[in-house]
């Protein structure tokens, strides 16, 4: 029945989007690929445009993601404002004349709304929130890595509308495991792009690398949230649904999967022992559980922040301590349930792209070194 109201909820969106034209004499705005996010098109004048951006469903966090490709019969220069309902402007436009390669678009802001020109001709151009990283995007990733690595992907289960949700493994000949979660949230892209350098890292052929993975199993899954990814949605899944307050009542396919999976590695005589969930927010923070609230190593969160802090000195590590029983949040899922530590690790929405690699690596690089060092504790 679940599934049932969310493709009905589904096909009244998509129909309601489709049913509103993006086609003007010169001007038309596309809306017909993968992340893709627009609602309502408007000319005002011969060159000035107003897009309507409206989420997937209310209440939501206003995280207002767009995407959406330009083209014009007549090359020319346009005007475009953004409007949202019920949000605001969060994402500094991106251009792109491929959806691969991004640039900054200079743009103003004025009452939570985002104005900016935009150069349009017979070749369409991106313009989107952030990069698009979208479901082909991490199937290609994937494929490279395990070109690279030898490393394979695996399904792990479906999704609500039935796309797959990719995880990679790890198998030491050990009980002791690393759990590395991401895309919960579907714009939240330089969450995505800090989490590929670190699994790239832990997965690498460096000497840390492979005395870790000798150690420990990793469970990785890159994307949980693949069908929010597809439709461009602000914040749920397709049901509809926050996937990081779902981590206690377990309604939802996509935090089941992971549940199930979890499930399965305790009852053969595995045990968690660290875990991190990338996501995005407006500056770069670690939301770690605080060190008396009584889990395993008390201190060894804070003391992996703290190294990164002093390898990277140029960094601000930003580590807030806390907890939220009862939220049905990832972070506290797994302290609860396994009396460890897990960490949010979140990045700057305007995050610098090559310090976010260089963070990523970095910081995967400490926790495998970190987590060694803390091996004789665990036997």
């Amino acid at each position: 029945m679940l599934k049932l109201r969310a493709f009905l909820s589904l096909i009244l969106i998509f129909s309601s989007s489709l049913a509103l034209a993006c086609e003007f004499k010169e001007v038309t705005f596309e809306r017909d690929f993968s992340g893709a996010r627009l609602n309502a098109c408007e000319q005002l004048s011969k060159y000035e445009y107003r897009l309507t951006i409206k989420p997937e469903n209310t209440p939501i966090n206003s995280s207002a993601w767009y995407s959406f490709k330009a083209h014009a019969a007549v090359p020319q220069q346009i005007r475009i404002t953004l409007i949202y309902e019920d949000g605001k402007h969060r994402y500094q436009p991106k251009v792109s004349d491929d959806g691969e390669h991004w640039q900054l678009l200079a743009h103003t802001t004025k009452d939570e709304t985002a104005s900016f020109d935009l150069f349009v001709s017979k070749q369409p151009v991106w313009v989107s929130a952030q990069e698009l990283l979208d479901v082909k995007y991490m199937q290609r990733w994937l494929k490279t890595l395990a070109d690279k690595t030898g490393f394979e992907a695996y399904e792990l289960g479906k999704s609500t509308q039935e796309r797959a949700i990719w995880a990679i493994e790890s198998r030491a000949e050990t009980d002791d495991w690393l759990i590395l979660v991401g895309r919960q949230h579907p714009p939240e892209v330089t969450g995505a792009l800090a989490m590929l350098p670190f699994v790239e890292t832990t997965l690498s052929n460096l000497s840390v690398a492979n005395a870790f993975r000798q150690r420990f199993n990793i469970l990785i899954v890159p994307m949980l949230n693949p069908d929010g990814v597809e439709l461009g949605n602000w914040r749920h899944n397709v049901g509809g649904v926050d996937l990081n307050r779902d981590w206690k009542d377990f309604k939802q396919a996509e935090t089941r999967l992971v549940k199930e999976k979890l499930d399965s590695i305790i009852a053969k005589g595995g045990k968690i022992r660290f875990a991190v969930d990338f996501h995005s927010t407006w500056k770069n923070l670690f939301y770690t559980m605080p060190v008396d609230y009584g889990l395993e190593s008390p201190k060894l969160s804070q003391t992996w922040l703290d190294n990164l802090a002093k390898v990277l000195p140029n960094f601000e590590v930003d580590i807030r301590p806390g907890s939220s029983p009862g939220r049905g949040v990832f972070k506290q899922y797994i302290s609860d349930t396994y009396g460890v530590h897990a960490v949010t690790y979140e990045v700057g929405d305007h995050a610098n792209r090559n310090e976010i690699t260089i963070v990523g690596k970095t910081s995967a690089l400490l926790l495998m070194k970190l987590l060694l060092a803390e091996q004789v504790a665990y036997k």
